[in-house]
């Protein structure tokens, strides 16, 4: 990472425990047994555990560099949407037999770990629903994530100011790292894009509103009614939330969507007026969606 120094989770280092381990753990702590299945995370180990009467729930080993004030906040935040909008589709913290919402567990081998439970969610997740999300499904994703933002609005937590690799109002921090794309003409497109950022983009972000906000639904973590309904159904992974801007949250959202390559507008305008429908923006606001 020349010239960049380290940055957090880059190196994703993603815990691999034994489930025998994970096992006897939860069991103690939480009273849950039943089958363990593996899920697929960034930087975290996840496992879905069912239980003998069909219960669901998620078990989360945080990623060692994780620190236990980000969890907090990450946890607190769940417990404020179970208060603020309580039919809200986002995962409950469980708790376990002592009470407690998270524990740090020594692992065999000297690594500590914060682990956690979480309930689990039904649905698919919008990438593998077998319809294209249609102007009405980008218009639901776009109001859905306004409630999200408006049911966090009074939420603040130390450390919710996060500098992780997917903060888009510190991102020129990556700068230093295009001298690893081997590529002249594709270098010099990323490093124009961070000039602009640096230049335009970030200084104006600064102006405008901040709340925490979630900041990756993009279409693994919105999950819909297999059904083909098109309703969403949950949203997840909540362990890119920070205090950044809602222009930022829209963005994220429009990640994935698949979009002709003459039109990559429409969707995008789509989703904005969703949100805009539930959580007005301001005009600073919208005209900042393109660029982000």
């Amino acid at each position: 990472m020349a010239g960049a120094g380290k940055i957090q989770f880059l190196d994703r280092n993603v815990p691999r425990h034994a489930v025998a381990d994970v096992r006897e753990f939860v069991s103690s702590h939480y009273g849950l047994d039943g089958e363990y299945r593996p899920l697929p995370s960034e930087r975290d180990q996840n496992f879905l555990v069912e239980s003998v009467d069909g219960s669901r729930h998620v078990v989360k080993i945080a990623n060692i560099d994780e620190s236990a004030e980000v969890v907090d906040f990450h946890l607190g935040a769940l417990e404020h949407l179970a208060h603020s909008d309580p039919s809200l589709p986002v995962p409950r913290v469980a708790t376990g037999q002592d009470g407690a919402d998270c524990y740090e567990v020594a692992f065999p081998g000297g690594d500590t770990h914060i682990l956690f439970m979480l309930g689990w969610l039904p649905g698919v997740p919008m990438a593998e629903s077998v319809d294209t999300p249609t102007p009405a499904a980008q218009r639901r994703l776009g109001a859905f994530m306004a409630r999200v933002d408006k049911a966090l609005r009074g939420y603040f937590h130390p450390a919710a100011e996060q500098r992780h690799p997917w903060n888009i109002a510190t991102c020129t921090r990556l700068q230093p790292l295009t001298v690893h794309i081997a590529d002249d003409t594709g270098r010099n497109a990323v490093d124009s894009v961070f000039r602009h950022m640096s230049d335009v983009v970030v200084p104006r972000l600064r102006t405008l509103r901040h709340q925490v906000i979630h900041q990756d639904a993009h279409i693994d973590n919105v999950l819909v009614d297999p059904g083909g309904t098109g309703e969403i159904t949950g949203l997840i992974d909540f362990g890119d939330m920070l205090y950044g801007t809602l222009p930022a949250e829209i963005a994220v959202a429009c990640d994935g969507i698949p979009v002709d390559a003459e039109d990559i507008i429409t969707p995008a305008c789509n989703i904005a007026a969703g949100f805009d429908s539930v959580l007005p923006l301001e005009e600073d606001e919208l005209a900042m969606i393109y660029d982000l």
